[in-house]
């Protein structure tokens, strides 16, 4: 990554001009001021931080340098007048926060910061992607726009802090991957943080899209923040474009991704909540409780990103369908069927979805657990319907997502665990008993119930008989021209939707199947 085009490096110290109430008198000096913050993109590591003056729109005299801790902080003593300054961090590491790599400062590649300093007056600077990007839109403003170097930093910060929801200068954000920095509740360091790890996750993302190594260049948040800078000093929006030597745009990319607004504001919205609820974020704060701050930054309607129109933070909220049992279960083979439900969010499930079954709390065995992150959540569990009555039911399913979204669906549940029934209207008597044959050319019929879920198929001696409702809960059977059944034995197979069966066999010395009109009995 280049260092940003606004940097020159200078040594000189700034040269005060005489002023005084007499020939030789010396100009009063200046008093002292401490200029300190934090370097980070996670805690850049003995970067050199130094401070120009900024007064013409670029890197002026040198006014000061100090070495950053392990912390990333720096802090260095500084006499100057009232000026606009540029503070930039070079050299130095930083650990990526999502990849776990340390990420060594290329030659030329910085983080900056612009901020107004007023004589004698402390003045704390963070150095961030967020504050590199306050830099190229205050370059913006001076070198299109014809603003003072003091107006368009004053402006520039103000326009990127409304969108970070924090003071990106004078905030200094903390390391959420240490337990030292938990709080009770989400302040404005923890906010910040979350927003600069953002990046961090969405680059990860994006190398994983790629199949190459997270974190490595351009694959980082380093690299991420100049070409957010390159992108909105060329016009003074996050367009997805920047400019080559002789101003004409040239589309921004990261691999095969195209930057635009909808990733630099939903994606790095997205990741917010994909931080706090990864393994990394060691703070007390959970996804829930930094739900508005990043759904307040997916929202923003800020004219760096031209108008575009908002894509919702959280998609609609959870989705639930159900993808099994979908029809009616009892029967021998589904007593145990598997309840698959599908849930979708943007930010995924804490916890298995709530069960109940007509009001009550259902019992399942064996849930599947909700993935780490968000997506797609098949739930999938045992569900014993050999405990569940026969009779229609309501199934209904409660899910909260990460950010606390909650989505509710019933579904109707079926139970039918009694077999079908049948009974056959022709026949004709032997001297041995009743035969359910035909004579001559009549047909074999007879007809068939089941009160719950309905016969669905129906065999007779391996013939298929024309079912009047083809099915349902009653109705009848035919096997027209019946005369090439083989006599005088049969078998009947009957099944319901539910998968129960109604299976009977009759024979010469069956004696007790006689009668017609189904005055024989139901079977």
């Amino acid at each position: 990554m280049r260092l940003p085009a606004i940097i020159v490096f200078g040594s000189s110290l700034l040269l005060l001009s005489a002023c005084g109430s007499g020939p030789g008198a010396l100009p009063p000096e200046r008093p002292d001021a401490v200029i300190s913050g934090v370097a980070f993109d996670g805690p850049v590591m003995h970067g050199q931080v130094s401070v120009y003056g900024f007064g013409s729109g670029g890197a002026g005299s040198l006014l000061g340098s100090a070495t950053t801790d392990n912390e990333g902080r720096y802090a260095m003593t500084v006499r100057a007048p009232d000026q606009p300054v540029l503070v930039t961090v070079t050299g130095g590491t930083y650990v990526d926060e999502v990849s776990g790599q340390t990420i060594p400062f290329p030659q030329g590649a910085a983080l900056t910061a612009v901020a107004n300093y007023q004589s004698g007056t402390p003045l704390t600077v963070a150095i961030t992607a967020y504050t590199q990007l306050a830099a190229g839109l205050a370059q913006y403003y001076i070198a299109d726009q014809g603003m003072t170097a003091a107006a368009a930093v004053d402006q520039a910060n103000q326009m990127v802090s409304q969108l970070v929801g924090v003071d990106i200068i004078a905030t200094l954000p903390v390391d959420i991957t240490d337990p030292a920095n938990a709080a009770p509740a989400l302040t404005p360091g923890l906010r910040y943080a979350f927003a600069v790890a953002a990046i961090s996750s969405w680059t990860d993302y994006a190398a994983t899209v790629d199949q190459v190594s997270p974190g490595q260049a351009p694959f980082n948040a380093l690299s991420f923040a100049q070409l957010m800078y390159d992108d909105i000093a060329a016009d003074g929006m996050l367009d997805g474009y920047s400019a080559d030597a002789s101003g004409n745009p040239v589309p921004v990319t990261l691999g095969t991704f195209a930057l635009n607004e909808d990733v630099y504001r939903h994606g790095l919205a997205v990741q917010m909540i994909r931080v706090a609820q990864s393994a990394i974020n060691r703070t007390s704060v959970t996804a829930s409780e930094l739900a508005a701050a990043a759904e307040a930054y997916n929202d923003s309607t800020s004219p760096v990103f031209g108008g575009r129109p908002v894509i919702p933070f959280a998609g609609g909220g959870p989705g639930i369908s159900l993808q099994a049992p979908t029809g009616w279960v009892g029967g021998p083979q589904a007593l145990t069927p598997t309840l698959a439900l599908t849930l979708d969010d943007a930010f995924g499930f804490a916890a298995p979805p709530e069960i109940l079954l007509d009001g009550a709390p259902l019992a399942v065995t064996d849930p599947a657990p909700p993935p780490v992150l968000g997506g797609d959540y098949v739930f999938t569990a045992d569900l014993n319907a050999a405990a569940i009555p026969d009779g229609r039911h309501v199934l209904s399913v409660s899910a909260t997502d990460y950010i606390g979204a909650v989505a509710t669906a019933d579904f109707p549940l079926n139970v039918d665990h009694s077999p079908p029934q049948f009974c056959v209207n022709s026949y004709w008597a032997g001297s041995s008993g009743f035969y359910p044959l035909p004579q001559g050319s009549a047909d074999w019929s007879g007809n068939y119930r089941d009160d719950l879920s309905g016969v669905v198929s129906m065999t007779v001696n391996g013939y298929h008989p024309v079912l009047t409702p083809p099915s349902g809960t009653a109705g009848s059977w035919v096997i027209p021209d019946s005369s090439s059944l083989v006599l005088p034995d049969f078998d009947i197979t009957v099944t319901d939707a539910a998968g129960n069966v109604d299976h009977f066999t009759y024979t010469q010395g069956n004696s007790s199947f006689a009668g017609p009109a189904c005055l024989t009995g139901w079977y």
